[in-house]
């Protein structure tokens, strides 16, 4: 049993991951210079942590060494402590500053390290990491630094990342969440079914309506929190998402219907994700749109917008409007005042 010192408080727990467009710029820079892109993974993470609050542990069954009554004080954390997975990142973290890597202030699990001749950059997602630049020699150097430090299992080229799969050509990098998209229309029960030719049904319009509760809105709730992930690499169901999202709390019967359609329509899709074109131009463009009042319930507008780094679909979104417009114009101005990012 472990236990923080009940003298003093915890402090905080709260250890970041990499955010999804991180993860697909990352790949996009890589794939725009042909560079490798290798992952690794570091063994029993949760281990190499230094603590900084004082805990304690019983002594386990066995253990001759302490006499009854004592008990053990831990100076490095262990799997199953809330502070774990945030001592783990600061001391990663700490170890690649000592490499010369510094970390982005836009992503903290985000690291570039450049010299006159050398670029390099790392991704990390808690035990997962990418490692990309213009060097091999120097890619193997920083893999030779974390297994002497941590141990770590080299991967090779990334293959499968946080669900995603990767298929690496040279005419650039494909992503897809194929073996993710399958495991949700069986789940669904839908292994058998019809594909749908649109992620919702052609004209249908959301509301409060007076439809009966559905009897397991758990379910509902997780098969919406599948499909958010699935939109990492699938931007054509951003709006449905946002629309079935909106009824997490009391979802009814039109609701669950329409998820379902969006699984069908997965199912009959699930080959398509995003590629990486090779020799792509790292220039930003980004676009923006806005339907008026077309939420039936409060009126408000839905903002969609997306960015491309050259060639590559980095970034999406959609959103319904905090505030009100009484003119149609309005909508499309007020978009471009969202938080690109």
């Amino acid at each position: 049993m472990i236990q923080p010192n009940r003298r003093g408080r915890l402090l905080r727990q709260f250890s970041p991951v990499a955010k999804t467009f991180t993860v697909r710029i990352f790949i996009a820079i890589a794939s725009a210079f042909s560079w490798p892109l290798l992952q690794l993974d570091v063994n029993n993470t949760f281990l190499h942590g230094h603590l900084v609050e004082e805990v304690y542990m019983v002594t386990l069954a066995g253990y001759s060494k302490a006499d009854d009554g004592l008990v053990c004080k831990l100076q490095r954390s262990l799997y199953g402590l809330k502070q774990a997975s945030r001592q783990w990142k600061i001391e990663f973290s700490t170890q690649l500053h000592r490499y010369s890597f510094i970390q982005s202030s836009h992503d903290h699990c985000l690291f570039i390290l450049r010299t006159d001749a050398v670029f390099l950059v790392l991704l990390v997602y808690v035990d997962d990491v990418l490692l990309t630049g213009n060097s091999l020699e120097a890619m193997t150097d920083v893999k030779l630094y974390l297994d002497k430090l941590f141990t770590i299992t080299d991967l090779g080229h990334a293959k499968y990342f946080l669900s995603l799969e990767l298929a690496h050509s040279s005419h650039g990098t494909y992503i897809s969440q194929q073996k993710y998209l399958l495991d949700i229309v069986r789940d669904c029960l839908l292994t058998e079914a019809t594909p749908t030719a649109t992620p919702l049904p052609p004209g249908i319009k959301f509301d409060v309506s007076s439809s009966a509760l559905i009897a397991a809105p758990d379910c509902y709730r997780r098969l919406v929190g599948c499909l958010l992930y699935l939109g990492f690499s699938r931007p054509d169901i951003s709006f449905a998402v946002q629309q079935l999202s909106q009824f997490l709390q009391h979802p009814r019967e039109p609701h669950i219907a329409a998820a379902l359609h969006l699984v069908r329509y997965l199912k009959g899709t699930s080959t398509l994700g995003l590629f990486f074109p090779s020799g792509n131009t790292l220039s930003f463009s980004a676009f923006s749109d806005s339907e008026w009042a077309s939420c039936i319930d409060s009126r408000r507008s839905i903002t969609g917008y997306c960015i491309f780094l050259g060639g590559s679909l980095v970034s999406w979104k959609t959103k319904k409007q905090t505030m009100y417009h009484v003119h149609p114009p309005k909508p499309n101005i007020a978009a471009w005042d969202q938080p690109f990012l």
